[in-house]
């Protein structure tokens, strides 16, 4: 009986490998994962991939998030996005003229406004990323990172020094992604 099974076995292999062979040759797995490829490239067209990216690399602590352009104008991340970070023009138009003109005296006088919350302004670093601190009811943090066409700004419910460090790396890695497109 030890014999028969042993001997069927190679049978069962060449079976095996022909419909695997075959499948390979038809593309059969390849079209799946393609079509899965497809449908996520088109979920995340645009900046909304990279609010997705942070949402996802930020593991809990970036909640919203949003990209403007260098001039501060319009957003050029959706608004509608599930996590955006809702931003008004003149908020937007604040950071990017501080950001241009190396000039934050007003932002840290008055304080770091986003979506109408006033941060405490914890300062601005050489490569241009700012922080803002909010005390009281909902505490959080805001970061913000320039890139070579464009300012992402990220909120954190959470203003403890060890998430906003991981905000700042995962930040860090999405703005590096975006200069290697040209963005």
């Amino acid at each position: 009986m030890l014999e028969k099974v042993v001997m069927g076995f190679p049978g069962i292999m060449k079976v095996f490998g022909a419909v695997f062979l075959m499948l390979l040759v038809v593309g059969v797995p390849v079209r799946g994962i393609q079509r899965e490829v497809d449908s996520l490239s088109k979920k995340t067209t645009g900046y909304d991939g990279f609010i997705d990216q942070l949402i996802t690399d930020g593991a809990g602590n970036i909640d919203r998030a949003c990209i403007i352009p260098r001039d501060g104008g319009s957003l050029l991340s959706s608004s509608d996005h599930p996590h955006a970070l809702h931003m008004t023009v003149e908020e937007r138009l604040e950071i990017a003229e501080a950001l241009r003109d190396n000039s934050w005296s007003s932002i840290e006088t008055e304080g770091l406004f986003v979506e109408g919350q006033k941060y405490i302004f914890l300062g601005v670093d050489e490569d241009g990323i700012f922080k803002g601190l909010k005390i009281g009811p909902g505490g959080g943090g805001v970061i913000g990172e320039p890139s070579n066409a464009a300012i992402v700004v990220v909120h954190t419910s959470s203003s403890s020094f060890f998430t906003m460090v991981q905000v700042n790396i995962v930040l860090g890695q999405v703005v590096e992604a975006m200069k290697s497109q040209g963005l």
